[in-house]
């Protein structure tokens, strides 16, 4: 493998960090009641939805994968490419238009345990999430808008073509241990069948396929605090490219890496890198 190669690859692999529907009020029970739970996480669709949409204003979310690498190959180019990471990871330091009210920890919280989750479910093709700033600042203007819903995207950022979301909502502040709002959506699968890729009848499955959709290789969060305007602070995170395609399942079943992308060479921690 040529240098630039390997360099690209532990760049993606050590990318550093500097994976559903909800109402504008608080929801209420089949029988008008008031839901009084503290957390709530609302799915308006079932598993899939048209390949052509933008996937906001109501729809599924998207999917982000980040690349990992070998160990040893992060220590045969560590000192080669220091100098370029420097520079690369310096990106986090520079002034954006929109501030990520989410810390850098709980950004790489984020990161890894959807990664974590990833490898977890038994996949042939299943690749890792990065972090990716556009789409986390798209995430965050939804968020300061405080309305709990999905909106249509003014723009989606390349190489995307759509873009998936998930929104959490809660009556208390996001928690330091942030992974706790990932593995509220995770929690969904017991609520999703593989085999006839459905959700169980009347509940929501679509955060959950979406953060363990395969082809997703992106992810980008923002959080704001609503209290005061609709009784709930928000965490949205933005995938792409989108999952939750019609007619398609999440991942494909099999031993991990076996079924891996083009030009995805090797296999860390169950996910192809």
């Amino acid at each position: 493998m040529r240098p630039i190669l390997l360099l690209h690859a532990w760049l993606r692999v050590n990318h550093f960090i500097p994976h559903q529907t909800c109402t504008s009020q608080p929801p209420s029970n089949d029988d008008g009641s008031k839901v009084t739970r503290k957390e709530i996480d609302v799915n308006r669709n079932d598993i899939g939805f048209d390949k052509t949409s933008s996937h906001f204003g109501g729809e599924p979310p998207y999917v982000t994968d980040q690349d990992y690498f070998h160990k040893q190959m992060a220590d045969i180019l560590c000192l080669a490419v220091f100098s370029v990471f420097a520079a690369h990871a310096s990106g986090a330091a520079v002034k954006r238009s929109i501030e990520i009210q989410l810390t850098i920890k709980q950004q790489q919280t984020i990161v890894d345990v959807h990664n974590e989750l990833r490898g977890k479910e038994g996949a042939a093709d299943m690749q890792p999430l990065v972090w990716n700033y556009e789409l986390a600042e798209m995430a965050q203007e939804y968020a300061n808008r405080c309305t709990g819903r999905h909106g249509n995207p003014y723009r989606v950022p390349p190489p995307f073509q759509h873009i998936g979301q998930n929104i959490w909502m809660a009556s208390y502040a996001v928690p330091d241990n942030i992974r706790q709002v990932v593995d509220k959506w995770f929690s969904e699968k017991s609520d999703y069948t593989l085999s006839n890729n459905s959700c169980k009848p009347s509940k929501a499955c679509g955060h959950y396929t979406q953060l363990v959709w395969a082809e997703t290789t992106d992810i980008g969060c923002g959080y704001a605090d609503c209290k005061d305007k609709i009784g709930w602070n928000l965490v949205y995170c933005n995938y792409g490219p989108a999952g939750n395609l019609v007619g398609k399942k999440p991942y494909q079943p099999g031993p991990p890496c076996t079924k891996c992308a083009s030009g995805k060479m090797w296999c860390y921690r169950d996910l192809c890198a």
